[in-house]
């Protein structure tokens, strides 16, 4: 599983400790602002850990399946309250 991590504060000492955390075999960028951990640790044993991290370091995260790439989602758009109509 990937760990893909986003935010305009991800510095070097902060991917350390996500790879750290992670026991991540490669860190590679996504661009300036987002990086992709290949986890080797399983996922339900450090998601909250990974939770509290990303929360304090006001990061953006997400688990991606391997060999998914961002550019394979599309968007979906709800509004404020996630409801989804005929003519939205």
């Amino acid at each position: 599983m990937n760990l893909v991590v986003q935010g305009n504060r991800l510095a070097s000492t902060a991917r350390q400790s996500l790879a750290k955390l992670t026991d991540a075999g490669n860190v590679e960028p996504i661009d300036d602002y987002a990086w992709r951990f290949d986890v080797k640790k399983k996922r339900e044993h450090i998601a909250a850990e990974v939770a509290r991290f990303c929360t304090a370091a006001a990061l953006d995260w997400a688990w991606i399946p391997k060999g998914r790439r961002l550019n394979d989602f599309g968007l979906f758009i709800t509004d404020m309250d996630s409801t989804l109509i005929n003519i939205e």
